[in-house]
C-alpha cells in the first residue's frame, strides 16, 4: 500500500507481479549492458570470433552498449515509478522502449525477443493506466 494524502492506495496484485517481472527483466538487462562496457574488449573478441557476420569494431561495441544501458537503465526507472503508480512511469517506460527498437531498426538487427517481449510489457502496463496517478513527483 502506498500513502497518497493521508490516506491509502493499495496497488492491484496483477500491477505488483508485473513490475517484479519488469524489474528483472530490465534490471538484468541493465546488467549485462554495463558489463559489456567494462568488458567490452574480450565481449568484441567473442563476437567476431563466433559471429562473423557481424564484425563489430570496439568504439561501435561500447556506443551500442553505452546506448543500451542507458535506455534499459532508464526503463528500469520507468519501472519504479509504476510500481509507486506514477503515470509517468508508463510514458518513461513507452519511451525508452520505442527508442530500443528504433536503434535496433536503424542497426539493421532487430532482436525479435526483445521485440515482442517490450510490446508485451507495454501492453500488459497499459491495462493499468487507469489507476495510475498524474504527477509531476
Amino acid at each position: 500500500m502506498l500513502k497518497v494524502n493521508n490516506s491509502y492506495r493499495q496497488r492491484p496484485l496483477g500491477l505488483s507481479i508485473l513490475c517484479m517481472i519488469a524489474f528483472v527483466y530490465y534490471g538484468l538487462l541493465t546488467l549485462v549492458f554495463l558489463s559489456g562496457l567494462i568488458f567490452s574488449t574480450g565481449i568484441n573478441d567473442i563476437i567476431n570470433t563466433y559471429i562473423q557476420q557481424y564484425e563489430l569494431s570496439r568504439s561501435r561495441l561500447l556506443l551500442i552498449n553505452l546506448v543500451a544501458s542507458f535506455l534499459f537503465g532508464i526503463s528500469f526507472w520507468g519501472i519504479y515509478k509504476l510500481w509507486i503508480l506514477k503515470r509517468g512511469g508508463f510514458y518513461i517506460l513507452l519511451t525508452s522502449s520505442t527508442l530500443l527498437i528504433i536503434s535496433q531498426l536503424v542497426q539493421g538487427a532487430i532482436n525479435w525477443f526483445y521485440l515482442i517481449v517490450a510490446v508485451i510489457f507495454i501492453l500488459l502496463f497499459g491495462i493499468y493506466f487507469k489507476r495510475l496517478k498524474f504527477k509531476k513527483t
